[in-house]
């Protein structure tokens, strides 16, 4: 797992988030991060309009990857902490930045 490939797996949860996809967004969610989710939901925009990966940072064997999402009146940023399980980059941490 290396940052281009944490950043293309971002971009694609981003985009599904912002589609209103959860069936994918979700496919991207260790087990441990589905409890953030619901959290980390609440605070995005209510019509997210658009989803756009701003950062992908190494933080040991782990990734910080930092996502906005805008809508009419607001935006979010969200950090998601990406793992490799079973050979995929996954979100194991959820929080608003």
């Amino acid at each position: 797992m290396d940052a281009e490939m944490v950043r293309a797996e971002a971009s694609k949860h981003g985009d599904a988030v912002a589609q209103g996809d959860m069936a994918t967004a979700g496919s991207s969610l260790a087990k441990e991060a589905y409890g953030q989710a619901g959290e980390v939901m609440k605070a995005l925009p209510k019509e997210i309009r658009s989803a756009e990966v701003l950062s992908v940072e190494a933080d040991g064997e782990r990734f910080i990857a930092r996502i906005v999402y805008r809508g009419d009146d607001s935006e979010t940023v969200v950090a998601s902490t990406w793992e490799e399980r079973d050979a995929q980059p996954k979100i194991v941490g959820l929080q608003t930045a």
